[in-house]
């Protein structure tokens, strides 16, 4: 597959103080290395140990990719600023991956309307 490598840059923290996750790509991080050229990046949450590589565009600033080394079926999350849109995210994803399948699509909007529908959600239980 003939694709232009993205720009990589080492993490840092979002702007905003946290990202959200728009989307996810079917990729294992053995993939995100050879395909993408990515140099990852190793850690551990109370899941898993997953891997992470962040990007960098121009009008978006920075995505974080990160792919859980035991998913289910090769899984990547991909992130970016809570402020961002889910629109402007997507928009960031293609310029860097060019035509990447994306698996999964976030229904809201914004963060901001995710976590107000977590609220609700709660509420409601």
């Amino acid at each position: 597959m003939n694709r232009t490598l993205p720009k990589q840059t080492a993490f840092r923290p979002f702007p905003s103080g946290y990202g959200w996750e728009f989307a996810s790509i079917p990729f294992d991080p053995e993939r995100l290395k050879v395909e993408l050229g990515l140099e990852l990046t190793e850690d551990a949450d109370d899941l898993d140990a997953f891997s992470f590589a962040a990007l960098e565009d121009a009008e978006v600033g920075q995505l974080l990719l990160q792919s859980y080394h035991n998913p289910p079926s090769p899984l990547t999350l991909v992130f970016v600023d809570a402020a961002i849109s889910r629109q402007r995210g997507l928009a960031a994803l293609r310029r860097l991956l060019g035509d990447v399948d994306i698996d999964w699509v976030v229904p809201m909007e914004t963060a901001a309307a995710r976590d107000q529908a977590n609220r609700d959600a709660a509420r409601s239980r």
